[in-house]
């Protein structure tokens, strides 16, 4: 693929790694009878699909979310391997290879965690009501009578965003939703 132009071909490479990461999540799933019976004493098996669905992530966050924050998650990675390495102020017992992979990626404190919990059982929630409230014309009408009321007065458009995201946020009660419904499509 050429940088800059759109391809309708997707690599064969980006469909392993698109498969080996499903399968890396999946496998708490297909194997949980065998994890529940060794909580916290992964064995080789679990420790490569662990590590792996690590590396897997970081590349997954590269591509869509940038360079930026893979940087600040192996940052962070790296802190919780070399904790005993650093500085008295920062410095922390540390955790083996085993450790972390099992607690990121085996257990409920990490990868699949709360967070990711709320995240598919709410957010989604909140960002589906607000694409339903834009594709309605609900944004379009908020941005309008926010105008209607205040684009006349001085630093009036900046006046009307934010009423209209108030009245956008009176009926989402979610900045999510708002941004969906109220930032117009050439700015997302």
């Amino acid at each position: 693929m050429i940088r800059g132009k759109h391809s309708n071909h997707v690599p064969v490479y980006d469909w392993i790694l698109a498969l080996t990461a499903a399968f890396a999540a999946s496998y708490l799933y297909i194997f949980y009878d065998q994890l529940a019976t060794r909580p916290g004493a992964p064995n080789t098996q679990d420790m490569v699909i662990a590590l792996g669905g690590l590396v897997l992530l970081l590349e997954a966050t590269r591509r869509s979310l940038g360079l930026p924050l893979t940087i600040v998650a192996g940052v962070f990675i790296v802190y919780s391997l070399a904790g005993p390495y650093m500085p008295d102020v920062i410095s922390h017992k540390g955790a083996s290879l085993s450790k972390l992979a099992s607690h990121q990626w085996l257990g409920t404190e990490g990868v699949f965690g709360v967070a990711l919990g709320v995240s598919t059982s709410f957010v989604f929630l909140f960002v589906l009501f607000g694409a339903l409230l834009e594709r309605a014309g609900a944004g379009n009408y908020f941005i309008k009578v926010a105008y209607a009321l205040l684009g006349h007065m001085r630093g009036g458009p900046a006046k009307a965003a934010v009423v209209s995201s108030g009245l956008s946020g009176v009926i989402s009660g979610s900045s999510i939703a708002n941004v969906v419904t109220l930032v117009p499509l050439p700015f997302r």
